[in-house]
């Protein structure tokens, strides 16, 4: 399959780059968002190649994805089967205003994460789930490991084909980071990089590309119930 060419977790998210020492500090300060005060979502997305006008914001990358638009759409509706999210007023829009830096300076990694998480220890960092991901300290590695750190699973049995499977329809036991974001329907080349995963999130090359190509958005807000009782429980 793509196993053998997949890059590393610590690839994907370095944009290929990943050294031994990568560290999640590393990795933001790379994004721009661990020395610049005035980090902004441009900033981020511009080093993995997705964005390259001023102008561009959080929302005119989702509103593609159609995150930004319906104004009814809220994180819970997409993260609640996985056990995410608990607050309905919760919305992706206020979620990415706030990683674009509009309206809160102080904004911090870390702060989205917890936010993102649902979790209210000032203990929790970007950091403890980066650290994971970038396999620094534990060369057995897996999806359950990084998930657990967000509150999405609690079984050793966990895997990532489990979490996405009701997202695609698939289940494929040879799990690699290409496969995992080929099941998203977002790469299916061996030369995958994080780059043209954003850039497809970006709409950059794909005109036609919409929600449901990459989450199967229909299937969970059609199917919410039954991904609730598959995944948490």
């Amino acid at each position: 399959m793509l196993r053998a060419n997949a890059p590393s977790a610590g690839r994907l998210l370095a944009g290929g780059s990943c050294k031994p020492s990568f560290s999640a500090c590393s990795l933001f300060a790379t994004l721009g968002v661990c020395s610049k005060p005035s980090f902004s979502a441009c900033s981020l997305f511009a080093t993995l190649g997705v964005c390259s006008k001023p102008s561009f914001s959080a929302c005119s990358m989702f509103e593609p994805l159609g995150v930004c638009s319906k104004p009814s759409f809220s994180t819970c509706s997409l993260f609640e089967p996985l056990g995410v999210c608990s607050k309905l007023s919760f919305s992706a829009c206020s979620m990415f205003a706030t990683l674009s830096m509009r309206s809160k300076p102080s904004f911090s990694a870390c702060s989205v994460f917890a936010t993102l998480s649902m979790r209210s220890k000032p203990s929790f960092s970007a950091c403890s789930m980066f650290a994971t991901l970038s396999m620094r300290s534990k060369p057995s590695f897996s999806a359950c490991s990084m998930f657990a750190t967000l509150g999405v699973c609690s079984k050793p049995s966990f895997s990532a084909c489990s979490m996405f499977e009701p997202l695609s329809m698939r289940s494929k036991p040879s799990f690699s980071a290409c496969s995992m974001f080929a099941t998203l329907g977002v790469c299916s080349k061996p030369s995958f990089s994080a780059c043209s995963m954003f850039a497809t999130l970006s709409m950059r090359s794909k005109p036609s590309f919409s929600a449901c190509s990459a989450f199967n958005y229909s299937l969970i807000s059609s199917n919410l119930a039954s991904y609730r009782r598959n995944i948490v429980l």
